[in-house]
């Protein structure tokens, strides 16, 4: 066994403090306010930095140096704008919110060192939140007769943990490598359960999510060998899957859950696509997303040639056209769009556009490097997944603009990207003390 190996395959201990701590930075988006999340990440990288008396390192920020380019254009383009507003504030927080949640995942890998530290924490943090979210449904069956929005406003929506943590229970239980060390009967009950809980979320973007984890730990996105006829029959999959799922229509009652979801897949092409022949509010507000998308593009279109580099800067509002009801009140001009990649062409131009492009595809190519082990060849495959997911989430739901709901994946992000990272250098830092990796005691 090489040293690396040696390093990140310790066993996880149960009265760990970094491991509670990230189970709860894990489920507290599902359970908390979003700000106290914050607050707990920002407090774990100080007293890691400061107690541990280890430098910053800068492994961490060149993963993420194209987004914060990104931010540093639309900070730039906001006070060039005049954008002194509180949105302003508002955009600056949200947009580095991910580069919080990151950092703080890389520095507990770089603390805990364990590919089982983040399976377990995973598995333990998805079942809690999936035990809340099915709990719902037990203590009122009623529910699952209501309409999607008002069983999400009850239940909850968007436990991106759960498709991940489902993904890797089942790779454990199928693949030949022993990255998990469970019980069978707890490992059913895991799989049920985290089956259940995304099952009754009604989502679209939850089976996308466990749908691209999957095959990505299972490389079927690997381009070498055949590579590129798996990758066929998984586009061939999709699509049957989408033709399937419209087809059902006809024999399922939209107003069920079920039927609701059906219609929403059907819908989605339509969500994603800029179209200037919306012909009354009905058709406005059954492609919502689309329409927003496309008055944000008239939005970048009429600037500058220089607002269209650089964009009009953080803060920016889309101005809808009309007054609407969005959450308890009615607005017109609004903070934030289903589609980011408008969003960041508005407000960074394709300038900023181009860095997060950059930073995207830098995640979904990063398993095409030379591998150590099986261990680093899983992780990276998972950094790549959830590069992909970044990239079809970022049309869909906002992406890691999310208000909180991806503020858990880029945690697992960090994580990952992380133990890479140890696996690599485990002799030290480059620029910091050898001792700062070395294997506990």
């Amino acid at each position: 066994m090489n040293s690396s190996a040696a390093i990140i395959d310790k066993g996880v201990r149960w009265d760990n403090l970094v491991f509670w701590v990230t189970v709860f930075l894990l489920v507290a988006n599902q359970l908390f306010p979003p700000e106290l999340n914050s607050v707990v990440c920002l407090a774990f990288i100080i007293s890691w930095v400061f107690l541990s008396r280890t430098f910053f390192s800068f492994e961490a920020v060149k993963i993420l140096l194209p987004y914060l380019f990104l931010v540093g254009i639309g900070s730039f383009s906001a006070f060039t704008n005049g954008n002194y507003s509180y949105h302003l504030l508002q955009d600056f927080w949200y947009y580095l919110k991910p580069v919080l949640y990151f950092l703080t995942g890389f520095y507990i890998a770089v603390k805990t060192r364990s590919l089982r530290f983040l399976i377990y924490a995973l598995v333990v943090a998805s079942c809690i939140v999936c035990i809340k979210h099915v709990s719902t449904f037990l203590i009122n069956p009623a529910l699952l007769s209501s309409k999607i929005s008002e069983i999400r406003e009850e239940a909850g929506k968007s436990i991106y943990i759960a498709p991940i943590a489902l993904a890797f229970l089942i790779y454990g239980a199928l693949s030949k490598e022993k990255i998990l060390h469970i019980n069978r009967v707890i490992l059913a009950l895991c799989l049920s359960l985290n089956s259940i809980s995304i099952l009754l979320t009604f989502s679209r973007t939850m089976l996308l999510v466990f749908a691209v984890i999957l095959a990505s730990l299972f490389g079927l996105f690997n381009l070498k060998g055949l590579g590129f006829w798996r990758l066929g029959l998984l586009i061939g999959a999709i699509v049957g899957f989408y033709f399937g799922a419209t087809s059902l229509l006809s024999f399922v009652s939209t107003d069920t859950p079920i039927g609701a979801l059906l219609l929403k897949i059907e819908r989605a092409p339509g969500e994603v696509t800029l179209n200037e022949a919306y012909l009354d509010k009905r058709e406005i507000f059954l492609h919502w997303r689309g329409y927003e998308a496309t008055i944000a593009l008239k939005q970048y279109l009429k600037g500058s040639w220089i607002q269209q580099a650089t964009g009009q800067g953080l803060g920016r509002l889309v101005d809808l056209g009309f007054y609407t009801q969005l959450g308890e009140n009615y607005h017109r001009f609004i903070p934030r769009i289903h589609n980011s990649y408008i969003e960041f062409l508005l407000k960074t131009g394709i300038l900023g556009s181009t860095f997060f492009a950059i930073f995207v595809l830098r995640l979904v190519f990063f398993p095409f490097k030379d591998s150590t082990g099986i261990q680093e060849r899983l992780l990276r495959r998972l950094v790549m997944s959830i590069g992909l997911c970044i990239l079809l989430s970022t049309a869909l739901v906002s992406g890691i603009l999310n208000r909180s709901s991806f503020d858990p994946v880029m945690l697992i992000l960090g994580i990952s990207c992380g133990l890479v990272f140890v696996m690599n250098n485990f002799s030290g830092y480059p620029n910091e003390k050898a001792t700062a990796l070395q294997p506990q005691a």
